[in-house]
């Protein structure tokens, strides 16, 4: 009750404010719903072309919150509109580190009381003026096991002295909040890389630098990362590496990726600052000019004297990542066709051996070379790219498809290695000319660019702050260091004496490096369909058929290959390998019985409306009107209403949790429940006003009408079970 009439006083005095910009909306606090706000500032008067700070601080209940710059999963950031009498100019809010908020399987971002300090200055105030007003309208999110929306208008006067004035009373508390404002980086190069559904941050200090071991990374943009999944990071000679899982419904590159980086441990030895700001390209979007004129000081700063020991240690790194990505997984199954090379290669003549080793070389190299040109040009057109871009592109990752499954069943073809080596080269051309070495090279790098070995993160970081040539030269280090090991092999040939000789074996051995290449197939089928916009479940079903397909595919090549193994031991066990792969395939590939039911409950849901789309849960929801409330209660028909918000917490977990519910969605379809639901996303005043008629001023809102009945209203509570619903329906 006393709830109740707070809410009362509190509207009332908002409208006020608004209708005659008096009376309330005149005072430097507001007094809102399970949350107290007030304006403040930093100094005590005013002096012409002085700078100050202004302060929003919001104080919640306890066990309530508001939001940060980006809610996270769900939520509503607060918004602020200045107004002044004169001579007041306000920056946007500098925001300190938010906290995690989790709620089932939601993570949100915000504060359990925070001051957001505003940057503002005071130019020439109007004639004979002694004291100017700052006024700000906001808008603002409170949450706890339900989420209210509420507005304030707040009003400071301010005095004008000639003379320079004295801090305020909140000098301290402008102090704290400052402390937990995160800083720019200094002395230190960014970079981001995408590996499928993981997001790399890399920072590279351009001196030694502490870096703590408790990270956390809060991104200000939403749907860039998933929210609730953990955090790895990690030291790599000096780099720091922070791995983060995509957002899996963020389809597109990631142009820019900022955020704060927090640590508990502080971001030197000092333990000071806790956070700081991460952004891979600060020049886009600055709150103002000055704020630009500052970041590019901090940057000419951090890069002066420090760069040529980060373009040594960068060419290094290349070199050894480059070396280390023959045996990522990206890699490893198209050298394949080279192992294969070098086995045909065994009994030619040395000037041969090196002629090829050289050819994939350059082939290596060069498609580097191309890569680099290609990025360098396009990032001097504008374009935020990064290490895969062409990964990216649907039509490339269909080619690379067809590439990889052709060069497949090429090596299950009857174009056979042989038992000698003059058969092979009469028969397999693709490895054995300088143009199938070239080729072997290009295609090679072409499947590395997904992938990021050990070093590499460092490397490809300081591309981003380096000079055409020098970028030119660290991809050209990479390509060196991927060609490694086949440039030893070439100019020291008594190496390939240790290689089996080529032999009927070869038949079998070159038909098992087929599997490798089938594998990039499948994973390369999976980005494309993400690409196309095939989502989860749907493309983590297709995509396990897929392995297990692959796995039965093997598990049957196996059993054929094993008569023709030397001894009945080597027999034997290709036999268990065999079956073992035989039943990996079926188990990975075969749905569940839930997984079933879920799509079979989809598709019935599906064929008895049309009205609109099914929702990922497979209901079928009419949006929320009175007149078809109306309409369904007049026939008899029992109605399941949900009152909900994007930016409401409980109510996506609620929608989660009970609709998810099999057994749930089974007893709406048996007692035939009509399902509207009425989004408060935006302002609706029939949405308002249907709350209010149900006694509540926020949602989540979930009522049961038994058989058109009003009467018969079932206010379920704030937090809902699957049982909970259940027991209700149950009764209908």
């Amino acid at each position: 009750m006393v709830s109740f009439f707070r809410s009362i006083v509190f509207f009332t005095c908002l409208a006020s404010s608004l209708l005659t910009l008096s009376g309330c909306g005149d005072k430097s606090e507001s007094d809102g719903p399970h949350i107290k706000i007030r304006l403040i500032a930093d100094q005590q008067a005013l002096t012409p072309g002085s700078s100050f700070r202004l302060g929003v601080h919001f104080k919640p209940e306890p066990g309530w919150h508001i939001y940060w710059k980006n809610p996270g999963d769900s939520g509503l950031a607060p918004r602020f509109a200045w107004e002044s009498t004169g001579g007041v100019g306000v920056d946007a809010p500098l925001w300190p580190y938010p906290k995690k908020i989790a709620v089932g399987p939601l993570v949100n971002y915000g504060y359990d009381e925070v001051l957001l300090s505003f940057p503002a200055t005071f130019s020439a105030p109007p004639p004979r003026a002694t004291t100017t007003d700052v006024t700000v309208s906001l808008q603002y999110l409170v949450c706890k096991d339900e989420c209210l929306p509420g507005e304030a208008q707040l009003k400071l006067t301010l005095p004008i002295s000639k003379t320079a004035s004295a801090p305020s009373e909140h000098e301290r508390l402008f102090a704290l909040a400052e402390k937990n404002i995160p800083t720019p980086l200094q002395r230190v190069s960014i970079a981001v890389e995408e590996q499928q559904d993981r997001i790399i941050v890399a920072l590279i200090p351009l001196e030694p630098r502490f870096f703590p071991s408790t990270i956390t990374f809060f991104p200000e943009d939403p749907r860039v990362i998933s929210n609730s999944a953990p955090q790895e990071s990690s030291l790599d000679s000096g780099a720091l590496r922070i791995s983060l899982k995509r957002d899996p419904n963020r389809r597109d590159a990631i142009r820019r990726l900022r955020g704060v980086l927090y640590s508990p441990q502080g971001w030197s030895e000092e333990g000071e600052p806790k956070a700081i700001e991460v952004d891979t390209n600060p020049e886009e979007g600055r709150a103002s000019e000055a704020q630009r004129s500052a970041q590019a000081t901090t940057n000419a700063t951090s890069f002066e004297g420090g760069k040529d020991i980060g373009f040594f240690a960068a060419i290094f790194f290349a070199l050894l990542g480059g070396l280390l990505l023959n045996i990522m997984p990206c890699v490893f199954p198209v050298l394949s066709i080279k192992i294969l090379s070098f086995i045909e290669q065994a009994g030619h003549e040395p000037k041969k051996i090196k002629a090829h080793g050289i050819a994939f070389s350059l082939g290596v190299v060069i498609s580097f070379w191309v890569f680099a040109g290609i990025l360098l040009a396009l990032r001097a057109g504008g374009e935020q790219l990064g290490w895969g871009f062409q990964l990216q592109s649907p039509a490339f990752v269909a080619v690379m498809i067809f590439t990889l499954f052709g060069l497949g069943f090429l090596f299950l073809s009857d174009i056979a290695l042989g038992n000698s080596i003059q058969r092979i080269a009469g028969r397999a051309k693709i490895s054995t000319t300088y143009a199938g070495s070239f080729f072997n090279g290009a295609l090679a790098t072409a499947v590395a660019t997904p992938c990021t070995g050990p070093f590499m993160g460092s490397a490809l970081a300081a591309t981003l702050t380096l000079s055409a040539v020098e970028n030119l030269s660290i991809f050209t280090a990479l390509g060196i260091g991927m060609s490694l090991p086949y440039l030893a092999i070439a100019f020291k040939p008594h190496l390939l004496q240790r290689l089996p000789r080529p032999g009927a074996w070869m038949e079998g051995f070159k038909q098992l490096m087929a599997f490798p290449l089938f594998a990039s197939v499948v994973w390369l089928s999976r980005v494309f369909a993400r690409q196309m916009g095939l989502e989860p479940p749907g493309l983590d079903l297709v995509t396990d058929l897929l392995w297990g397909l692959l796995a039965v595919g093997f598990g049957f090549w196996l059993i054929l290959q094993a008569r023709r193994l030397p001894s009945p031991r080597a027999q034997r066990a290709a036999r268990v390998v065999a079956v073992v792969m035989l039943v990996a395939g079926l188990v990975t590939g075969m749905p569940s019985s839930k997984e079933v039911e879920g799509t079979r409950s989809r598709a019935c849901l599906a064929n008895e409306s049309t009205t609109s789309e099914p929702d990922e849960f497979g209901l079928i929801w009419e949006p929320y009107s009175e007149a078809r409330l109306a309409a369904l209660m007049a026939q008899g028909r029992s109605v399941y209403l949900d009152f909900t918000a994007e930016w409401c917490i409980t109510c996506q977990v609620n929608e989660r949790l009970v609709f998810g519910s099999s057994e749930v969605r089974a007893l709406l379809v048996r007692k035939n429940v009509a399902l509207m639901k009425g989004d408060w996303t935006t302002k609706s005043p029939s949405i308002t006003a249907a709350l209010r008629r149900y006694g509540r001023n926020g949602v989540p809102l979930n009522v049961i009408i038994n058989k058109g009945k009003q009467e018969s209203a079932i206010i379920l509570p704030n937090l809902l079970t699957p049982g909970m619903v259940v027991a209700e329906l149950e009764r209908l």
